[in-house]
């Protein structure tokens, strides 16, 4: 099993400490970043965070996270600047099995579409070769969604 937990951390394009995933001590875009040392990912901030700009972005977010049924496209890492899920997208595919969470691999979102809800992110999908599968017991997975949803909740009020 993996570890995987939310630490606080003042990113390179950020001017304040967020939440950020770490997997195993390391953080998100840092593993990323290693996956794919001929682009530039460190910096990229969670899209848990509760900076996204629009509120359905958020709920498309929010509604992948854990998945109910199958498997489903996490939209993951996005660019700071731009703070919304149609710039650098780095998504995720998530399983379920039991009381693990299984993230089976990472890629680059390369779908686009005009709807307003953007459901449709995950379609098309450049996904990374050797993309590590990580495991994390489900109330492990569960520990760190808090921590975004606490932020979540600061930040709204």
């Amino acid at each position: 099993m993996n570890l995987i937990e939310a630490k606080y951390f003042k990113t390179k394009f950020w001017s304040e400490e967020h939440p950020c995933i770490y997997i195993d001590g390391v953080r998100l875009d840092s593993i990323i970043n290693q996956l794919k040392p001929d682009q530039d990912y460190l910096g990229l901030i969670p899209t848990l965070f509760s900076a996204l700009n629009h509120d359905v972005e958020e709920m498309v977010v929010w509604e992948r996270v854990l998945p109910k049924n199958g498997t489903a496209i996490l939209p993951l890492l996005m660019c700071p600047d731009d703070v919304d899920l149609y710039c650098t997208l780095i998504v995720v595919e998530v399983l379920i099995k039991g009381n693990t969470v299984i993230w089976t691999r990472f890629g680059l979102d390369d779908s686009s579409d005009d709807d307003y809800v953007p459901r449709w992110l995950g379609t098309e999908v450049n996904w990374f070769e050797n993309s590590p599968a990580y495991e994390f017991k489900l109330e492990t997975y569960k520990a760190m969604l808090d921590v975004f949803s606490k932020e979540r909740v600061k930040n709204k009020s």
